[in-house]
């Protein structure tokens, strides 16, 4: 698979789960890259950058970006901003955003939008999940 091709991958995955959003930059060091957008006004970002995922290449970064790990036992990333948390969570330390696991993905997704029967449609898998606390 080319450069062109991964990018257009990585910016469909970005479109389906993360509201378009994805960034890549390079470095002396090599590439980092993740999706949302890292936190630049609070002074978060920096910590965000360093702790996203690596590689030398920007095909490798674009791979990694697809094929981006399980998250550890018992922690799921939110939805709205990536940010690593446990799957018991009901709001994001790092965004705020009320958050419910999805039973059926295991994505932590924003509970703020429910429908009127209490359940809303989950982005990333598009199965039903009610709305949490």
């Amino acid at each position: 698979m080319d450069t062109k091709m991964l990018l257009e991958a990585v910016e469909a995955r970005a479109k389906k789960d993360h509201e378009g959003h994805f960034w890549i930059m390079r470095f002396t060091t090599g590439y980092k890259g993740g999706f949302s957008t890292p936190d630049l006004d609070s002074g978060y970002g920096r910590e965000e950058v360093l702790n996203s995922l690596e590689s030398d290449t920007i095909d490798g970064m674009l791979i990694k970006m697809l094929t981006k790990e399980v998250s550890p036992e018992g922690m799921a990333n939110c939805y709205h901003c990536d940010n690593l948390i446990p799957i018991d969570s009901t709001t994001c330390p790092k965004c705020g955003d009320n958050v419910v696991l999805c039973h059926a993905c295991g994505n932590l997704v924003s509970n703020d939008i429910v429908s009127n029967d209490g359940y809303f449609a989950c982005p990333a898998c598009f199965s039903q999940v009610a709305a949490g606390i």
